[in-house]
């Protein structure tokens, strides 16, 4: 138990979303999908790099990579960004851009912007990836270190004094992580949800109501008494009187 506590205390919060190695380190990984030419799994990645899946640097370097911009999830897959392709172009300039956008699109950014143009001190930068982004005191120095070595990776770092470069990280400064309402620096600006358009399914039209016809009068028994004063008829007007009054009336 107290060993997996003491690992505990060093292993860097996932939060924080921080490379563990510097720049130049996760470069490989780049290289290897742009000699295959098109997406692929990790495995043929670490294949086409020489080594093993299953090595914990191979996965160390992968994940950077993506933390880092140069790599994107496409399903099993992994494909190449626009920083990605801008670093392996050939082309020096789009190489050195993509490095200092890929630098300061880390958790490393905010640090980095706001010690520029000072000198670049490790127990500095490990202080503040304490306080500021909750990484642990043992495992601080390591992380600092990446930091340090990927702002040199990327030419954020002056050759003459050893300060890091104001103009530089000034120049890429439009892709560093904001902070969010709480104060937690996210490694990318949190994309507005986008709202579901449900598109409201006309209710089927109602049949026409049905004309109730009017229900014919119930023939309800009507007795009637006619008192005919017979005396003066004969039999045959007798029976036809008596005809006529048995006929139903017509309607």
């Amino acid at each position: 138990m107290a060993g997996e506590d003491e690992q505990e205390r060093k292993r860097t919060p996932f939060s924080a979303k921080l490379p563990q190695v510097a720049f130049n380190q996760a470069v490989p990984i780049a290289e290897a999908l742009a000699a295959l030419g098109a997406p692929a799994t990790p495995h043929v990645i670490a294949q086409q790099m020489g080594t093993t899946y299953s090595s914990s640097g191979f996965k160390t370097k992968i994940a950077a990579a993506g933390y880092y911009g140069l790599i994107r999830v496409d399903g099993d897959r992994r494909t190449l960004t626009e920083r990605g392709e801008a670093l392996t172009s050939g082309d020096v300039g789009r190489a050195r851009q993509a490095r200092r956008e890929g630098v300061l699109s880390t958790n490393f950014g905010p640090v980095i912007y706001s010690l520029r143009g000072r000198p670049i001190n490790e127990g500095t930068v490990a202080l503040r990836l304490q306080s500021d982004l909750q990484v642990p005191e043992a495992s601080a120095r390591n992380v600092a270190k990446a930091l340090i070595e990927s702002a040199r990776n990327a030419d954020l770092v002056t050759g003459d004094d050893d300060r890091l470069d104001a103009a530089a990280i000034e120049g890429a400064s439009g892709v560093i992580p904001k902070p969010d309402s709480n104060g937690v620096v996210t490694r990318q600006a949190t994309r507005p949800q986008q709202q579901r358009n449900v598109e409201s399914r006309p209710e089927p039209p109602k049949p026409p109501a049905k004309r109730e016809e009017p229900s014919p009068p119930l023939a309800t028994g009507v007795q009637v008494v006619v008192k005919i004063d017979a005396s003066s008829l004969t039999p045959q007007q007798i029976a036809e009187l008596v005809h006529e009054l048995q006929k139903t009336p017509e309607s």
